[in-house]
């Protein structure tokens, strides 16, 4: 991983924000490589159960739900609350726009909230939330933090969210591992035999993707698709659709709309 000298400052300085305990208030990050955040988060939580605070991560979703509500929603007991996707919200979303200018509208009762508040952002939506709600902007505790560099090696394989404890141990898991199992195998003997890769990935390698989203794996989805998405027919509804399903197992909510339109109109 390739980070910026100045990486153990910023960790800190949003670490001792969170870490206020009874405190409110709100600030923004950014990272130059999204896959930076989960492993971020991680941490935070990580380090802020060893000070006994637990904090919730919170996925904003793009439904009909306020996203002050949502927020509003998160863990009651939480000491803080990282917003892990406020970015996606905002950006590439016909909706994007009123959902901030309502969180806007509603940044007081934001501020009354009883645990400090991190919103992951990026340069766009940090131009849109500056310039469109620049009230909401301006309010927040300190200037906005941002880590440069980018993820060169797999970020380890955590389960994010505490209710995938109990999913690991069900029979879903266990029948989404078979799937993962199989769908490995075939695509081992599909490259070793020199099949048409646009066959491997429409019929093993995207599906394979998507298991391992819905099990919250992306350092082994984004390989994948890094790979084998290219190969995918822009034509093909169906297989379009298939790509649209793993982005929004990975909540790339903005990329899963984007494809699902392009499917529709075909």
């Amino acid at each position: 991983m390739e980070l910026s000298e100045n990486y153990q400052f910023n960790y800190n300085k949003l670490l001792k924000f969170l870490s206020r305990t009874g405190g409110n208030g709100y600030m923004f990050a950014m990272a130059d490589d999204y896959r930076f955040i989960r492993q971020i988060n991680t941490s935070f939580e990580s380090d802020l159960l060893k000070v006994g605070i637990n904090s919730q991560v919170i996925f904003l979703q793009g439904n009909d739900e306020p996203l002050m509500q949502q927020i509003k929603n998160a863990e009651p007991d939480a000491g803080a609350l990282i917003v892990a996707n406020l970015y996606e919200v905002i950006n590439n979303t016909t909706e994007g726009l009123n959902r901030l200018l309502h969180l806007n509208f509603s940044r007081e009762e934001l501020r009354s909230i009883k645990a400090p508040i991190l919103f992951w952002a990026d340069a766009q939506s940090l131009n849109i939330i500056a310039n469109q709600a620049p009230d909401l902007f301006s309010q927040r505790r300190f200037t906005t933090i941002h880590f440069t560099g980018t993820v060169e090696h797999p970020i380890e394989e955590v389960f994010e969210k505490p209710e995938w404890k109990e999913f690991i141990e069900s029979e879903k898991f266990k029948e989404t591992e078979a799937k993962i199992e199989t769908l490995k195998r075939r695509l081992h003997d599909a490259e070793e035999s020199g099949y048409n890769p646009s066959r491997i990935a429409a019929e093993i390698a995207i599906p394979l993707a998507h298991e391992y989203a819905v099990l919250g794996l992306p350092n082994k989805t984004e390989p994948l698709l890094d790979k084998f998405k290219t190969f995918l027919d822009d034509n093909s509804p169906a297989e379009l659709a298939s790509l649209a399903k793993v982005y929004y197992a990975l909540r790339q909510y903005p990329h899963a709309i984007e494809t699902l339109l392009q499917a529709n109109a075909l």
